[in-house]
Order: structure tokens, then sequence, then C-alpha cells
């Protein structure tokens, strides 16, 4: 009986120690889904960095009337992005259950920016 009480506060103790058996530092559901977006569309703007940078070296390429348009592209490209980045900053700022609403619009402008890029680079024949 003396070794039943024993192992029993022995038990007791373990589970104090371990917290029950509840997981450490557990995340709310969608923390870390949320995280793993993130990371994902910040390694996506990096990509667009790059393919906004190797565009604008080849702006000398172009003159006049080309050159402009050139020009007006790209700013628009950056102003896409710089949009991307800030719609991000707000899901990083949100809280873990309502950040798929800001998602939705990320992606569509995800999918527009993808789209706008390929485009230049098709129009102006550019790599």
């Amino acid at each position: 009986m003396k070794n039943i009480f024993v192992l029993l506060c022995m038990v007791s103790f373990a589970l104090a120690v371990s917290g029950c058996g509840a997981p450490a530092n557990k995340k709310a559901p969608g923390a870390s889904d949320k995280t793993s977006y993130v990371e994902g569309m910040k390694a996506t703007l990096d990509s667009w960095n790059s393919d906004i940078l190797k565009l604008e070296g080849n702006i000398t390429k172009f003159k006049g009337k080309a050159r402009s348009d050139y020009k007006k592209e790209l700013s628009k490209l950056r102003a896409d992005r710089n949009d991307v980045k800030l719609k991000l900053e707000k899901i990083q700022g949100s809280a873990d259950n309502s950040w798929e609403k800001i998602k939705k619009d990320v992606e569509a402008s995800k999918i527009e920016l993808d789209r706008a890029i390929s485009n230049t680079i098709a129009r102006f024949k550019v790599k």
C-alpha cells in the first residue's frame, strides 16, 4: 500500500512538472500556418525584387517612347510589389485567427504581379 502511495506521488509530481501532459509553448490554431505563409511570401517578394532589378538593368536598351513606356511599367511593378508588401505586413500584425481574410487579397495580388512581370518581360523582349 505504501508503495502504491509513493508511486502515485511520483506520477503526480511528474505530471505537474511536465504540465499535465499538455504540450509546452503550443501556438494558437493557425499560427504556424501564418508563419509559414509569411515566410513563403517573403521569398516571393525577394524573387520579385530580383526580377525588377533585372528589368531595371535593361532600361538602357530603350530610347524615346519605348523607354518612357518601360519606365512606366517598372514603376507600376514596383507599386504593385509594395502593395503586396504592405498587405503582408498586415498579415504579420493580424491575429492568428483573422489573417486568412487578408491572405485572399494577397493571393489575388500575387497572381496579378506574377502576370505583370511576365507580360513586361514578353512585351519588351527582355530577360
